[in-house]
């Protein structure tokens, strides 16, 4: 009878120790995200408010409302939250934001977002690692490598035995700087981005293969020697579509190996496309990074941007659009989602002045037009000068009279691969059809020309057919369909259209990187432009 007591002990003294070495072996891990993508040429800066303003994700959420805001949704952060869920695992959420990408980011908006970040990892203790959700493509007012900075003042703060992890947009223009100061890196593998939780996770297994390293893990980094033009880094499509497939099986040998196609529109030293590798031996990891290298300068003349002139691109879908198999246009060059106003007129001059019919173009920024609507109501009249407010110089409105078609609220459920479950809050929406005898100063007895816009109040680009649909238009049922968009549509839009067609029209994404007026480029990359 006197041993089971001493059993019981026993038992309880291994339990305690059990539980001793558990809490010991939790891996307590700061998370954070910050995402801009800086259209340096963009005309108005990007202030501290736009970081706030939830339009879909949320805006600027701190603590606990990390977790829960994000865990749902197809991002970096939702990913990683999502893949460390069952592991044993403290995370430490800080600060989370994103703002459509535009110009330069205020000092005042990063100053007081990256000292959120940095202050709020400082206070946290038995650090064992940090997850940062970024971009890779910010530029603030007062230096060019945004996320670069933000690294460099937390390496001030935490020290360099904290191992840091990031996850980046596939458009990143990767630094050696963010190279350098960072443990890890993954990109995405897909754009249109449909893979950016599943980023979020594959950082996360990249920090597992890190903390179980004796050292830290050799890495490699290496930079593309020419530009890509955005058109052309479509994954779905040659040369990225075969370079991407090689990535999993180039990986099997290293922790992790990755590709980022740059943004073209970032006036900055290092601009570009690059490529991150990870792995336990330093010279396999270089060397399959310079392998991958070699096979993109081999496909060097594959990436051209492929664009058609707007007269030319609306007489082709005119001639070969039809319901049930529209021809979609890209009005690539103004992007909101590459910086672009998204409200430049020369996409929809071309198709009135063409007389296209049955055609639709969407979403234009007009919040002014769209109040206008509202207040005027469904089937009314009203002479606009719509657009043309905030795009380059020498954009002009597009002064006509419009019949309001249709109106709604802007509150979009999206139903598209990359958005799915995502509600957009686009503001008061309208959609306008252009009556006969735009720009002539008499249109009293103007008939609707066929073409139709649909226009927005917060801008944003038109990536999903649900943006569309809420004002009563199924973009399978048209001849044409005009986005403002350059890449991102396409998982939505193509599966309905007969035909893809990226327009040449004015806007502060220019596609072409040899007709960018860059200031600060390296010379590597200018000679490159030169040359061709």
């Amino acid at each position: 009878g006197d041993v089971i007591p001493d059993r019981i002990d026993s038992a309880e003294r291994h339990l305690a120790g059990q539980k001793i070495i558990a809490e010991i072996m939790t891996t307590t891990i700061a998370v954070a995200g910050f995402h801009h993508e800086t259209n340096t040429f963009s005309p108005e800066k990007t202030p501290y408010s736009a970081f706030v303003v939830d339009d879909g994700w949320p805006g600027l959420v701190t603590g606990d409302d990390v977790i829960s805001s994000l865990e749902p949704l197809n991002l970096g952060m939702g990913g990683f939250i999502k893949a460390t869920a069952a592991e044993d695992v403290e995370l430490i959420p800080i600060a989370w934001c994103n703002a459509e990408p535009y110009g330069h980011v205020t000092r005042d908006a990063y100053d007081r977002i990256s000292s959120l970040i940095v202050d709020g990892i400082a206070q946290c203790k038995q650090l064992d690692a940090i997850y940062l959700d970024l971009h890779g493509a910010m530029v603030p007012e007062h230096t060019e490598d945004g996320e670069g900075e933000l690294l460099r003042l937390l390496r001030e703060k935490v020290g360099d035995d904290v191992a840091i992890v990031v996850s980046l947009d596939l458009h990143a223009n990767v630094t050696p700087q963010m190279a350098e100061l960072s443990d890890g890196i993954t990109i995405f593998r897909t754009y249109p981005h449909i893979d950016m939780a599943e980023t979020g996770a594959r950082a996360w297994h990249l920090l597992q293969q890190i903390l179980a390293s004796p050292t830290r893990a050799c890495k490699a980094y290496l930079q593309v020697p020419f530009l890509l033009p955005l058109t052309s880094q479509h994954t779905g499509s040659s040369p990225c579509a075969e370079l991407y497939a090689q990535l999993p099986e180039l990986q099997k040998n290293l922790f992790s190996i990755d590709f980022a196609c740059g943004f073209p529109p970032a006036d900055i030293h290092h601009c570009g496309a690059s490529i991150v590798a990870y792995g336990s031996d330093q010279q396999q990891t270089e060397q399959t990074a310079q392998q991958f290298l070699d096979q993109v300068i081999a496909a060097r003349d594959v990436f051209e941007a492929k664009l058609s002139s707007a007269d030319e691109a609306v007489q082709i879908a005119m001639s070969k659009g039809r319901p049930g198999a529209p021809v979609v246009i890209a009005d690539a060059q103004d992007n909101p989602g590459a910086g672009g106003s998204g409200d430049t007129t020369g996409l929809l001059e071309a198709l009135v002045r063409n007389q296209a019919k049955n055609a639709v173009l969407g979403c234009l920024w007009d919040a002014e037009a769209a109040a206008l609507a509202h207040k005027a109501g469904i089937g009314a009249t009203l002479k606009l000068a719509l657009g043309g407010k905030n795009g380059p110089a020498g954009v002009k409105p597009y002064t006509a009279e419009f019949t309001v078609e249709q109106l709604a609220d802007g509150r979009v459920m999206c139903n598209g691969p990359m958005m799915i479950g995502t509600e957009l809050k686009l503001g008061p929406m309208a959609l306008l059809s252009v009556k006969s005898g735009s720009g002539s100063g008499d249109n009293n007895s103007a008939e609707d020309t066929g073409v139709r816009v649909a226009v927005a109040s917060v801008r944003t680009q038109c990536l999903d057919q649900a943006m569309l649909r809420i004002l009563g238009v199924e973009p399978v049922e048209e001849c044409i369909v005009a986005v403002k968009s350059s890449v991102h549509f396409r998982n939505d839009f193509e599966p309905i259209a007969s035909e893809v067609i990226v327009a040449s029209c004015p806007g502060a994404n220019v596609c072409d990187p040899a007709e960018i007026p860059y200031q600060h480029l390296r010379a590597e990359l200018r000679d490159t432009l030169n040359a061709g």
